[in-house]
């Protein structure tokens, strides 16, 4: 939701990841990771849910502009950094 407030593309399989997906196993870390490594966005928010490979790689190539006590984060793709 906050992509589609903020005017910005969402990749459809990523657009709404909802406990009940993930429950289902219609969708999966590494499904997700899998998306990121081959769209390669320029913003990534998480929140509500704790992806730790998602995460680990993140840490690689993105730098953190966000960080709220509720775990919500976003992160901006390295070489976009000025």
């Amino acid at each position: 939701m906050p992509a589609f407030q903020a005017g910005l593309l969402t990749p459809p399989g990523l657009a709404v990841i909802s406990w009940k997906r993930l429950a289902a196993g219609d969708l999966d870390e590494t499904e997700i990771l899998a998306t990121i490594q081959e769209l390669e966005p320029e913003q990534i928010l998480l929140g509500r849910f704790q992806f730790n490979q998602v995460e680990a790689f993140i840490q690689e190539g993105y730098f953190p502009v966000l960080e709220r006590e509720d775990q919500l984060k976003l992160y901006i793709r390295k070489d976009l950094l000025k």
